[in-house]
Order: C-alpha cells, then structure tokens, then sequence
C-alpha cells in the first residue's frame, strides 16, 4: 500500500475528526456484516450442509478456526432459539393463566359437590 499521499490542502483537525468517524462507522459495519455472515452460515447449516463440513472451509479459508466456527454457529442458534422463546413467552403466559384460571374454577366447584356416601377412598 502506497503510504505518501499529497493532499490537495492543508490537513487540520477537522480531517483527524473526520476519518475517526469514517474508521468507526466501517467498524461498526464490519460487525454487521460478521453477524450476518455467522447467521447465513448457520442458514445453510440448516439447509443440510454438515457443520464440520462448514468448520473445515471456514477454517481453509483462514477466517476462523474450527472449534470458534463450532462456537459461532452454535452462538447464533442460541440466539436464534433465545428469539423464538420471546416471541412464544406471551403465549406461554395466556396458556399459564388460562390454566391457572382453570384449576380454581374447578377447586370452586369441587368445593361445593356434595361428597359421596361410603368409606373414604
């Protein structure tokens, strides 16, 4: 890479603040695209290809090792599965109530049976 770059001004202050603000936004978008590239991995690990087998080209390609590609993978289907359990958790909760509801109306009205004649069973 060519290093000796002849600006076409004076460079001040405002130009530091400047590329700060570029190198953090690629920043930020490098993690956005990593995220996005662990889950489509994850996507096609679904689709069939075998984990060890997506481990082994990661890894040939140098972009991580297998047991973090294991790691990775296994990290996205956590959070896949940790977005699943939120979006059920309100069901979960009407079906908890609905049955909590259920129990009392049928201990009121066990209450009030009349018991049966005979020895206790």
């Amino acid at each position: 890479m060519d290093t000796h770059i002849e600006p076409a001004r004076q460079l001040t202050t405002d130009d530091v603040d400047a590329i700060i603000a570029t190198k953090l936004e690629l920043d930020a978008r490098k993690d956005e695209v990593d995220q996005a590239f662990w889950q489509y991995l994850f996507v096609i690990h679904r689709s069939g290809v075998s984990v060890n087998e997506i481990a082994r080209r990661v890894h040939a390609a140098g972009i991580a090792s297998r047991p973090t590609t294991l790691k990775r993978l296994q990290s996205v289907a956590l959070a896949r599965s940790a977005k699943k359990f939120a979006e059920l958790a309100p069901q979960f909760e009407r079906l908890s109530a609905a049955v909590t509801e259920m129990a009392a109306s049928m201990r009121k009205a066990l209450a009030g049976a009349p018991r049966p004649e005979g020895p206790e069973q």
